[in-house]
C-alpha cells in the first residue's frame, strides 16, 4: 500500500512541477524552419495550398474538411490523431506567401503558420514561421522541452520533400515578419 501511495504522490508531484515550470515560460513563441528543394516554387506552392489534399502527404493530417468562410477567409478543419482545429487562411499572396491561423480560441494552443516560398540557387527555399501561443502550462513545458517547438514544422518540410521525390534536411529559418 505504501508503494502505491508513493507512486501516486510522485506522479502528482511531477505533474505539479511540470505545471509550475511551464507557467514560468512565456505563452507566446516564434520559431522558424527552412528547407531547400529542387522542385519549382510553383510546384511547391500548388502542393502547399491544395488544402483538401493535405492528408495525402502531410504527416499529422488525417482528414480535412471545408468549413464556412470567416471574415471572407477560407477555413478548413484539420484533424489528426491528437487534435482537430479549424484553420483560417488569413493571408494569401500567390505564389510566394500565405498564412493560416488556428481559428478556435478554446483550444489549449493557438497561433499562425506563415509559409514563404522563394526561388533559391539550384531550386526553391520554403520557410515556415510559427507564431504560437500555448495557454496550458503543462503543454507549454512539453512543447519546449520534450517535443520541441520545431518538430512539426520539420515533419511538414520533410513530407513536402518526399511528396516531390526529394529528401530534405530542415534547418533554422529566418522568421517571417
Amino acid at each position: 500500500m505504501k508503494s502505491v501511495v508513493f507512486i501516486v504522490a510522485t506522479v502528482v508531484g511531477l505533474v505539479a512541477l511540470v505545471g509550475l515550470a511551464g507557467s514560468l515560460l512565456p505563452s507566446h513563441h516564434v520559431a522558424a524552419r527552412s528547407a531547400h528543394f529542387l522542385a519549382s516554387p510553383d510546384s511547391l506552392w500548388q502542393t502547399l495550398t491544395d488544402f483538401g489534399r493535405l492528408p495525402t502527404w502531410a504527416p499529422e493530417v488525417m482528414k480535412v474538411e471545408r468549413l464556412p468562410d470567416r471574415n471572407g477567409h477560407p477555413v478548413w478543419r484539420q484533424t489528426s490523431a491528437r487534435w482537430s482545429a479549424p484553420m483560417e487562411v488569413i493571408e494569401f499572396q500567390p505564389t510566394h506567401r500565405f498564412t493560416v491561423r488556428i481559428a478556435d480560441a478554446k483550444l489549449p494552443f493557438g497561433g499562425a503558420w506563415t509559409y514563404e516560398i522563394a526561388a533559391a540557387p539550384g531550386g526553391t527555399a520554403v520557410t515556415i514561421t510559427e507564431n504560437g501561443d500555448i495557454r496550458n502550462p503543462v503543454m507549454r513545458f512539453l512543447s519546449r522541452f520534450v517535443f520541441g517547438q520545431t518538430s512539426t514544422m520539420d515533419g511538414v518540410l520533410r513530407a513536402l520533400g518526399k511528396r516531390h521525390g526529394e529528401t530534405v534536411t530542415p534547418g533554422p529559418g529566418i522568421a517571417a515578419q
